[in-house]
């Protein structure tokens, strides 16, 4: 029986997920998503273009309308608030239901930054106990003052109205590639979301799969926290665990200071995993956080990595705590 299926009819909980997709910035993500999620999961468009919403990939697509008020500027965070206060009777009607739901969307720029914090208040009007995990981006810091202003007002709404919201830098990104073009950029930038979403998906919907218990998973997508990720692999063949932990936690996306990490989950995959190397491995890199970090691990065989061990670590943080100490004035 496939694992999936086994899971839900184990343990009847039926859990459904939904995906939201707001604005431009994540249409190739929401698209590319489409053609691998899991049947439990349906994806939803939501967008003020209706010629770019009709070329947008979803199980569903809600167009919020244009420009509520006259002299708005056509792309500001409160466009996108009063968008969908405006439509909030009718997205009730395609929102209920779910018992998880992960908001995707880039902060500073267009309509998710304001959309995207209302949509999660609605959601939990309909449901207080659903689980709503943000993934959003921040912009480049060239992109201007009040971009990175409206970011920083936009992911503090999303952390209030939301369980848990994971963030990804957009300036981090170019720290991965050498001198790459703005287009580079953007790529990279996209697979990552997408295996982001890909594997928060996998461990709320099939936390067994990565040998982790639901109650943990819960409880670390929780508390109003912000949550900051890194990717890393190792090809060592005495050693790959640990220096795949190390490599991840050394990732350039990891732009904060992790001594101040509340939790840290590392999701490991490779073909030859043992409960007695991550342990060992986890011993090894315990030095990086405060001594009062929790440490999760979650694990799940793949055959076709051969030597290679892959590598995601998502730290949560309280927010006044995200920023390295010399950010800590520019995040003011």
């Amino acid at each position: 029986m496939n694992e999936n299926v086994d899971f839900i009819e184990k343990h009847g909980r039926g859990k459904k997920l939904l995906v939201i997709g707001i604005g431009e910035g994540v249409s190739k993500v929401l698209k590319r998503y489409y053609t691998i999620k899991d049947r439990n999961v349906t994806t939803l468009a939501i967008g003020t273009d209706p010629s770019h919403l009709l070329q947008m990939v979803a199980d569903r697509r809600f167009y919020i309308g244009n420009n509520p008020v006259k002299g708005l500027p056509s792309v500001s965070p409160k466009k996108g608030k009063l968008l969908v206060l405006k439509n909030k009777e009718n997205l009730k009607t395609i929102l209920k239901g779910y018992k998880f739901i992960i908001i995707l969307t880039g902060l500073g720029r267009g309509t998710g930054t304001g959309a995207a914090p209302e949509l999660a208040k609605i959601l939990k009007e309909l449901n207080s106990k659903s689980k709503i995990v943000g993934l959003v981006t921040l912009p480049f810091k060239e992109e201007g003052i009040v971009c990175n202003e409206n970011a920083r007002i936009g992911l503090e709404k999303m952390r209030s109205a939301c369980n848990s919201t994971v963030v990804i830098q957009n300036s981090s990104i170019l720290e991965l590639l050498h001198r790459p073009s703005l287009n580079e950029a953007f790529e990279l930038l996209d697979d990552i979301l997408l295996l982001t979403l890909d594997r928060i998906v996998k461990i709320l919907l099939y936390p067994n799969s990565y040998h982790l218990k639901y109650k943990d998973v819960s409880k670390f997508f929780s508390g109003r926290s912000i949550t900051m990720l890194g990717i890393g692999s190792s090809n060592n063949l005495s050693e790959n665990i640990y220096f795949a932990l190390y490599d991840s936690l050394n990732s350039p996306l990891l732009h904060c200071d992790k001594q101040n990490a509340i939790k840290a989950l590392f999701l490991l995959e490779g073909k030859d995993i043992s409960v007695r190397k991550i342990k060992e491995s986890i011993f090894r890199i315990n030095f990086r956080f405060n001594g009062r970090t929790r440490i999760m691990i979650g694990y799940r065989i793949d055959d076709e990595l051969e030597t290679s061990v892959k590598s995601i670590v998502f730290l949560k943080f309280k927010i006044a705590y995200v920023y390295k100490s010399e950010d800590k004035s520019s995040s003011k």
